[in-house]
């Protein structure tokens, strides 16, 4: 709080205790008992690539945190309305389209939970009697759940001064941004690069979920999502088959010709709450049909499901804080292994702090010039009196850059052949972040820079 420069972290964490708060509340409200909804809310918060953005994002937490909390006055709102209690689901009604609208703008892709809404709605409606039966009148609902979805609207523009004068024509532009962001971006996917929107293996999302998460947890998750399936076929049960719903659209999405992915579990951060609930829907079901086996092991049970979750994520914490998005494990041979072999992207631009650090220690009070490689809207704000960025590479006495192959390659290349490598910013024996002497006054430039972007 004391330093002008991370004291902003206090409010993306604010922001993201509103998800985690929301969390444990959607779990309970779906049907998960209070010990498996708390498990379920500490996998959420410690989740590598959750933990880490929680505390240095400006839209992704954001986002996911106010889609959780739409999310969680969403199922009370239909539940409230099942029971005739119209009053009290106008004001979860209300509060669904509030957050909602604010999520929207924090990200527009936040009206992917609309979708979501509307698909299981109709599958609930059609393959339960009794849920459709429970939200009649149909008109009166539709005619509510609409006004619900101008509201939010509403409160998205407002939200959203940039739109104001031109809210159609603005939001045109923003649909074409979000086509277009990204494309022929290069990916590098177990070694070999792709690029984005053109050749990248639809699989890729699916991929990186599945590399990057605790393999136990999604063992759990596709559990959940064979137990969800088989309780609403079976048991007609909809709540559940809610956050199936949920995954398959938010994941499937980038099944779709233009839709574009580039930045590993961020890019689908808004599936993640789907998939941590699904798990706790399988820890839920292991537990139950323990109990039932053998009923003085359920506690163990429950140790051994989200339990062994939630060790594994403090201990991923412990070793790679404050870099857990860092993370990948032994289906892709961990993350040294990542790092070493260039299979994909590990470096951070929050590692900058750190290399920045080291420079101000090594050069020992004397002034130097850094070339910060694409990264001077960070590495700015940690130069201190003696260090400046440099505007030309080969004027600098040292470089910094992420362990990135996809962009950063070329740099490393070149650096190893003529600077010395002083500084690794390590973790779990991973280099994700460089820090280059120079030996001679030669220096590679990382594609295209302004000049406004640099201190004399």
């Amino acid at each position: 709080i004391l330093s002008v420069w991370d004291a902003h972290h206090v409010g993306e964490i604010f922001l993201g205790s509103i998800g985690v708060w929301a969390m444990y509340g959607l779990a309970v409200e779906v049907g998960l008992s209070v010990w498996i909804a708390s498990g379920v809310t500490l996998v959420y918060a410690l989740y590598p690539t959750i933990a880490d953005l929680m505390r240095n994002d400006a839209k992704d937490v954001p986002l996911v945190s106010l889609l959780i909390a739409s999310s969680y006055f969403f199922v009370r709102w239909v539940k409230l309305w099942r029971v005739k209690k119209y009053r009290l689901a106008w004001i979860s009604g209300l509060g669904c389209a509030v957050f909602l609208g604010l999520a929207e703008a924090t990200k527009p892709t936040a009206v992917i939970l609309v979708p979501v809404v509307i698909l299981w709605l109709l599958i609930s409606s059609v393959g339960s009697a009794e849920f459709r039966k429970s939200i009649r009148p149909i008109g009166s609902f539709m005619i509510a759940g609409f006004s619900l979805l101008v509201i939010a609207l509403l409160v998205f523009i407002i939200g959203w001064p940039w739109l104001w004068d031109d809210p159609v024509g603005k939001l045109t532009e923003v649909m074409s941004f979000f086509k277009t962001v990204g494309f022929n971006m290069p990916v590098p996917l177990f070694g070999e690069m792709y690029r984005a929107g053109k050749n990248l293996p639809n699989l890729y999302p699916f991929i990186i979920l599945f590399v990057q998460s605790p393999i136990e947890l999604s063992i759990l998750a596709l559990v959940g999502m064979v137990i969800a399936i088989r309780q609403f076929v079976k048991l007609k049960k909809v709540y559940p088959l809610f956050f199936v719903v949920w995954f398959l659209v938010a994941m499937g999405r980038f099944l779709i010709p233009g839709v574009l992915i580039y930045a590993r579990v961020r890019h689908f951060i808004d599936a993640m709450p789907a998939f941590i609930i699904l798990a706790g829907f399988g820890a839920q079901a292991i537990v139950e049909w323990v109990k039932n086996k053998l009923p003085r092991m359920g506690s163990l049970a429950l140790m051994l499901t989200l339990g062994v979750v939630i060790i594994h994520e403090a201990v991923i914490t412990f070793r790679f804080f404050p870099y857990e998005m860092t993370y990948f494990n032994v289906l892709a041979g961990g993350t040294k292994h990542v790092a070493q072999q260039g299979l994909f992207d590990v470096g951070t631009a929050s590692a900058v702090k750190e290399a920045m650090e080291f420079i101000a220690r090594d050069s020992g009070g004397q002034k130097v010039r850094v070339y910060p490689c694409l990264l001077m809207h960070v590495a700015r704000f940690y130069g201190g009196p003696t260090i400046t960025m440099a505007r030309a590479p080969e004027t600098a006495q040292y470089s910094i850059f992420p362990n990135s192959p996809s962009w950063f390659d070329g740099m490393f290349e070149f650096s190893n052949a003529h600077h010395e490598l002083v500084y690794s910013v390590r973790r779990d024996g991973a280099d994700l972040f460089y820090v280059f002497k120079y030996k001679e006054p030669v220096g590679w430039r990382c594609g295209w820079e302004t000049v406004s972007n640099y201190e004399d």
